[in-house]
């Protein structure tokens, strides 16, 4: 075992999670609102076609918004494990022993 202390990067994780969270929100967020505009426009149309493309693109902004909803809680999860190792390397980084 090493004598080395784990040298915990906490501001760089909090950082490379804040990115990513935001990509998320940017780029899937903006995927469905990029289908809510379409679903907006076949609102009109009766037709079957028109039935069976609304159908299909409501299938995929649901995909959309899962994906988003994992990949938050994904996030989540490294985030909270994050200040979890910060609070054991607070608590292990004082000298516990006393003389």
């Amino acid at each position: 075992m090493s004598d080395v202390n784990i040298k915990y990067k906490k501001g760089i994780v909090d950082s490379k999670t804040a990115s990513i969270e935001a990509d998320i929100t940017t780029l899937l967020g903006g995927k469905a609102s990029e289908y809510d505009q379409i679903l907006s426009g076949f609102t009109v149309s009766q037709c079957d076609h028109a039935t069976v493309l609304r159908e299909q693109i409501g299938k995929e902004k649901e995909m959309i918004d899962a994906l988003m909803d994992f990949y938050t809680t994904l996030v989540t999860m490294i985030h909270n494990a994050s200040k979890d190792v910060e609070q054991v390397e607070s608590n292990y980084a004082v000298n516990h022993v006393t003389e």
